[in-house]
Protein backbone atom coordinates (compact mmCIF):
# COMPACT_ATOMS: atom_id res chain seq x y z
CA UNK A 1 0.00 0.00 0.00
CA UNK A 2 1.14 3.18 -0.55
CA UNK A 3 1.44 5.94 1.75
CA UNK A 4 -0.70 9.14 1.07
CA UNK A 5 0.59 12.62 2.02
CA UNK A 6 -1.34 14.39 2.87
CA UNK A 7 -1.38 18.27 4.10
CA UNK A 8 -3.02 19.20 6.80
CA UNK A 9 -5.36 22.67 6.74
CA UNK A 10 -3.03 24.63 8.57
CA UNK A 11 0.51 23.57 6.42
CA UNK A 12 -1.69 24.19 3.21
CA UNK A 13 -2.34 27.80 4.48
CA UNK A 14 1.02 28.60 5.59
CA UNK A 15 2.26 27.40 2.54
CA UNK A 16 -0.60 29.49 0.45
CA UNK A 17 0.98 32.66 1.99
CA UNK A 18 4.25 32.14 1.85
CA UNK A 19 4.12 31.04 -1.46
CA UNK A 20 2.27 34.40 -2.31
CA UNK A 21 4.42 36.21 -0.06
CA UNK A 22 7.23 34.97 -2.49
CA UNK A 23 5.67 35.58 -5.82
CA UNK A 24 4.78 39.03 -4.89
CA UNK A 25 8.54 39.51 -3.98
CA UNK A 26 9.23 38.10 -7.58
CA UNK A 27 6.77 39.72 -9.44
CA UNK A 28 8.11 43.29 -7.33
CA UNK A 29 11.58 42.66 -8.36
CA UNK A 30 11.23 41.07 -11.90
CA UNK A 31 9.09 45.15 -12.28
CA UNK A 32 11.75 47.02 -11.05
CA UNK A 33 14.20 45.24 -12.98
CA UNK A 34 12.32 45.45 -16.30
CA UNK A 35 11.75 49.49 -14.85
CA UNK A 36 15.50 49.31 -15.00
CA UNK A 37 15.97 48.17 -18.08
CA UNK A 38 13.85 50.41 -19.15
CA UNK A 39 15.23 53.60 -17.82
CA UNK A 40 18.64 52.52 -18.65
CA UNK A 41 17.43 52.42 -22.74
CA UNK A 42 15.87 55.58 -22.09
CA UNK A 43 18.80 57.19 -21.07
CA UNK A 44 20.95 56.05 -23.69
CA UNK A 45 18.54 56.99 -26.31
CA UNK A 46 18.52 60.59 -24.55
CA UNK A 47 22.02 60.67 -24.52
CA UNK A 48 21.97 59.19 -28.13
CA UNK A 49 19.23 62.10 -29.03
CA UNK A 50 21.14 65.05 -27.09
CA UNK A 51 24.11 64.28 -29.56
CA UNK A 52 22.01 64.67 -32.38
CA UNK A 53 20.58 67.33 -31.33
CA UNK A 54 24.06 68.91 -30.36
CA UNK A 55 25.11 68.13 -33.19
CA UNK A 56 21.67 69.37 -35.42
CA UNK A 57 21.97 73.14 -33.22
CA UNK A 58 25.93 73.67 -34.35
CA UNK A 59 24.91 73.00 -38.05
CA UNK A 60 21.92 75.59 -37.46
CA UNK A 61 24.75 77.92 -36.32
CA UNK A 62 26.89 77.30 -39.40
CA UNK A 63 24.13 77.56 -41.72
CA UNK A 64 22.68 80.98 -39.69
CA UNK A 65 26.24 82.47 -39.90
CA UNK A 66 26.37 81.22 -43.74
CA UNK A 67 23.02 83.15 -44.13
CA UNK A 68 24.22 86.43 -42.23
CA UNK A 69 27.19 86.71 -44.44
CA UNK A 70 25.27 86.07 -47.67
CA UNK A 71 22.77 88.32 -47.08
CA UNK A 72 25.51 91.13 -46.28
CA UNK A 73 27.28 90.64 -49.47
CA UNK A 74 24.23 90.52 -50.92
CA UNK A 75 23.37 94.26 -49.11
CA UNK A 76 27.03 95.06 -50.11
CA UNK A 77 25.99 94.50 -53.63
CA UNK A 78 22.79 96.32 -53.89
CA UNK A 79 24.86 99.34 -52.41
CA UNK A 80 28.23 99.15 -53.97
CA UNK A 81 29.43 101.90 -56.70
CA UNK A 82 32.63 100.64 -58.52
CA UNK A 83 34.20 103.14 -60.80
CA UNK A 84 36.78 102.37 -63.27
CA UNK A 85 39.00 103.72 -66.03
CA UNK A 86 39.74 103.22 -69.34
CA UNK A 87 42.15 104.69 -71.77
CA UNK A 88 41.16 103.77 -75.26
CA UNK A 89 41.18 105.08 -79.34
CA UNK A 90 38.29 105.75 -80.90
CA UNK A 91 37.50 107.05 -84.03
CA UNK A 92 39.58 108.83 -86.13
CA UNK A 93 42.58 107.46 -84.22
CA UNK A 94 41.63 109.75 -81.13
CA UNK A 95 42.55 108.88 -77.20
CA UNK A 96 39.83 109.17 -75.09
CA UNK A 97 39.78 108.19 -71.15
CA UNK A 98 36.14 106.26 -70.36
CA UNK A 99 35.24 106.43 -65.97
CA UNK A 100 32.58 103.41 -66.19
CA UNK A 101 30.82 102.90 -63.09
CA UNK A 102 29.77 99.44 -62.97
CA UNK A 103 27.78 99.34 -59.44
CA UNK A 104 24.59 99.36 -57.84
CA UNK A 105 23.95 102.53 -57.36
CA UNK A 106 25.50 106.03 -58.00
CA UNK A 107 29.36 107.08 -57.05
CA UNK A 108 30.01 110.81 -56.34
CA UNK A 109 32.58 112.84 -56.14
CA UNK A 110 34.66 111.00 -58.44
CA UNK A 111 38.22 112.11 -58.93
CA UNK A 112 41.09 110.47 -61.72
CA UNK A 113 44.91 111.98 -60.35
CA UNK A 114 47.55 110.83 -62.75
CA UNK A 115 51.16 109.70 -61.03
CA UNK A 116 53.56 111.41 -62.30
CA UNK A 117 55.97 109.42 -64.52
CA UNK A 118 59.60 110.55 -64.66
CA UNK A 119 59.11 113.10 -62.65
CA UNK A 120 56.15 114.95 -64.18
CA UNK A 121 52.82 114.88 -65.51
CA UNK A 122 51.89 115.87 -68.86
CA UNK A 123 50.42 119.36 -69.18
CA UNK A 124 47.76 118.01 -71.26
CA UNK A 125 46.64 115.46 -68.54
CA UNK A 126 46.70 117.85 -66.26
CA UNK A 127 44.28 120.41 -68.38
CA UNK A 128 41.69 117.34 -68.91
CA UNK A 129 41.71 116.75 -65.12
CA UNK A 130 41.20 120.82 -64.25
CA UNK A 131 38.72 120.95 -66.50
CA UNK A 132 36.35 117.54 -65.93
CA UNK A 133 37.22 116.80 -62.65
CA UNK A 134 35.84 116.28 -60.16
CA UNK A 135 32.44 114.41 -61.15
CA UNK A 136 29.60 115.21 -59.33
CA UNK A 137 27.62 112.16 -59.84
CA UNK A 138 27.72 108.96 -62.09
CA UNK A 139 24.66 106.64 -62.26
CA UNK A 140 25.18 103.12 -62.02
CA UNK A 141 26.43 101.73 -65.93
CA UNK A 142 26.65 105.30 -66.56
CA UNK A 143 30.03 106.55 -68.85
CA UNK A 144 31.94 109.71 -69.25
CA UNK A 145 34.48 110.32 -71.94
CA UNK A 146 37.06 112.64 -72.28
CA UNK A 147 39.43 113.44 -75.15
CA UNK A 148 43.01 113.11 -75.19
CA UNK A 149 45.60 114.89 -77.29
CA UNK A 150 47.50 112.89 -79.45
CA UNK A 151 50.83 114.37 -77.99
CA UNK A 152 49.81 113.49 -74.60
CA UNK A 153 48.92 109.69 -75.37
CA UNK A 154 51.65 108.26 -77.87
CA UNK A 155 52.69 105.49 -76.75
CA UNK A 156 52.19 106.72 -73.12
CA UNK A 157 51.32 104.62 -69.93
CA UNK A 158 50.05 106.27 -66.79
CA UNK A 159 49.56 104.55 -63.40
CA UNK A 160 46.87 106.69 -61.69
CA UNK A 161 44.60 106.92 -58.99
CA UNK A 162 40.41 107.03 -59.05
CA UNK A 163 38.69 108.09 -56.28
CA UNK A 164 34.69 108.17 -55.34
CA UNK A 165 32.33 108.45 -52.41
CA UNK A 166 29.41 106.40 -52.37
CA UNK A 167 25.86 107.60 -51.23
CA UNK A 168 26.57 106.97 -47.39
CA UNK A 169 29.89 109.28 -48.60
CA UNK A 170 32.41 106.42 -47.57
CA UNK A 171 35.12 107.08 -49.41
CA UNK A 172 36.66 104.50 -52.01
CA UNK A 173 40.17 104.12 -54.34
CA UNK A 174 41.62 102.34 -56.79
CA UNK A 175 45.69 102.60 -58.06
CA UNK A 176 45.13 101.75 -62.21
CA UNK A 177 47.26 102.19 -64.74
CA UNK A 178 46.01 103.62 -68.01
CA UNK A 179 47.43 104.04 -71.90
CA UNK A 180 47.59 103.00 -75.04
Amino acid sequence: MGTRLTRSAGASKCFNENGMKVIMSLITEVIALIVLVVSFIALIRTRKFNARLLYLEEENAQLSKLQRQKLEREEEERTRCEVSAYWYTGENDSDWIAIVNSGAVSAYSIRLEFKPKEGRISPGIEKVMREKFPLEELRPTDEEYFSITRSVSAGSIWPATIYWKNEAGKAFEKDIVLGR
